[in-house]
């Protein structure tokens, strides 16, 4: 993929093998796949960051379970919508799976665990790199004008 490309996620989704109305079963069956390709793979993100191996274990339960699936569900949706996706040309600290799973809770009105987001992201094959240190990956995409106004968001927040 070029960094000058601008990818539609619905491509994406279809090469993954996604359709929006997949069923929460075939949905669960290739998150299931994933966690066994990635053992760090849990509700958290993506390794142990600060979490014990017993709280690890339970996250990881909890992404299999079904609100886990449609929390990837979700966020497969939101990767879904009309916004193209843009690849950036370098990781951010900014574009971490934490931040976009941010986004995609304001834009659905309900929580997503990090780790749905990452599992989402891993599903459609968007270009990360993990946060060493963190269960965040950095995702090499960018969704024109929305990390700008979350920065603004943060910053407003802060000084109040």
């Amino acid at each position: 993929m070029m960094d000058s490309d601008v990818v539609d996620p619905r491509d994406l989704a279809a090469r993954a093998g996604f359709l929006p109305g997949l069923g929460d079963e075939a949905l669960a069956a290739k998150v299931e796949d994933l966690m066994m390709a990635y053992p760090d793979l849990s509700a958290n993100g993506l390794g142990l960051g600060r979490n014990s191996l017993e709280s690890h274990e339970a996250a990881r339960r909890a992404l299999a379970g079904l609100d886990g699936i449609r929390q990837v569900q979700a966020c497969l949706m939101w990767m879904g919508s009309p916004e193209p996706l843009k690849p950036s040309a370098r990781p951010s600290r900014l574009r971490t799976s934490s931040a976009w799973k941010a986004v995609v809770e304001q834009d659905a009105r309900s929580y997503v665990s990090n780790g749905a987001f990452v599992a989402a992201a891993m599903l459609v094959g968007l270009l990360m790199i993990p946060d060493r240190g963190t269960v965040n990956v950095m995702i090499r995409f960018a969704v024109p004008g929305r990390m700008e106004a979350i920065r603004v968001q943060r910053l407003k927040s802060k000084a109040a």
